[in-house]
């Protein structure tokens, strides 16, 4: 690279400082400003990812469980409902059968106790009859 000498300007004590400046010494600086400059991004973007993996995780995570949480409680909401009316739908049949059974057994008792009626009227009449 070639050297730039600076003139003095028209000071004549500065003439005899003529500064040399290598334009290779500021190529070098620039270069090591400008890697130094992509060490530094290459160190913000690995840090960058490293979070940007941990947040993932992180919110991944809050996610499920919350998801999870939302879908027992609903699960088990339905599931108490499904029971509740299986349970009323059961117990309704149940009692329809219970009530049909106690009225057929009612009902027998009312034949029973009428024929038994009629059969002791049968035989206080012959009683009668024959004691007469």
């Amino acid at each position: 690279m070639p050297t730039i000498i600076k003139a003095a300007e028209q000071n004549p004590k500065l003439f005899r400082r003529l500064d040399s400046i290598s334009v290779s010494d500021h190529f070098a600086e620039a270069r090591l400003v400008v890697e130094k400059s992509r060490d530094q991004a290459r160190h913000l973007l690995r840090a960058a990812q490293s979070d940007a993996v941990r947040i993932r995780e992180e919110t991944s995570k809050e996610g499920y469980e919350s998801g999870f949480r939302r879908g027992y409680d609903s699960g088990k909401r339905a599931g108490q409902e499904e029971a509740l009316a299986e349970g009323r739908a059961r117990f309704e049949s149940d009692q329809t059968q219970t009530l049909a059974t106690l009225r057929a057994v009612i009902d027998d008792y009312e034949t029973r106790k009428r024929d038994l009626f009629i059969a002791a009227r049968q035989d206080v009449v012959r009683f009668a009859a024959r004691v007469a």
